[in-house]
């Protein structure tokens, strides 16, 4: 009896393990990365005009601006992306608009990280192909006012989360 009720319970728990589709952390390369944000690049995406491909979009999506940041810009960027991951609270949606995005060569690759805090989700790419998507939470704001300082158009559309 108990022998069955423990199997019921591991299937379960498998079960929800595997339903998740975002990971809790982010791989230490990415990691690396965001601890390392030299030559960092900030964009603004409209993430209801996504295209395949082409100029003017990054992995789809379309860049209403874009602007390489110094040194300390870097690292409020960096750490801003950091935290959302760090955040994440567990909660999850079928969506993907990404607002922010931020690009930073690192240990000879490209790593282009999109953020959405609405669906909580933050995907990274290494050289142009998707690495892995993590879990993300927390508030815009920060990442706004950076645009904005930056003199960046910020996204409004839908919810302008």
């Amino acid at each position: 009896m108990k022998l069955a009720s423990l199997a019921v319970f591991l299937a379960g728990y498998l079960a929800s393990q595997l339903a998740q589709p975002r990971s809790v952390l982010l791989p230490w390369q990415a990691l690396g990365a965001l601890k390392s944000p030299q030559g960092a690049v900030l964009y603004s995406l409209e993430p209801l005009k996504w295209t395949p491909s082409g100029e003017g979009t990054l992995h789809g999506f379309t860049i209403l601006g874009h602007t390489t940041l110094d040194a300390k810009q870097a690292r409020r960027a960096a750490d801003e992306f950091w935290n959302a991951n760090k955040q994440w609270d567990g909660n999850g949606s079928d969506c993907f608009e990404p607002r922010h995005a931020l690009r930073i060569i690192f240990g000879g690759h490209t790593y282009d990280f999109l953020l959405c805090f609405h669906c909580h989700e933050l995907d990274v790419y290494r050289d142009d192909r998707k690495f892995t998507e993590v879990g993300a939470s927390g508030s815009p704001q920060a990442l706004n006012e950076l645009l904005q300082e930056c003199h960046l158009p910020v996204s409004h559309s839908d919810d302008g989360k």
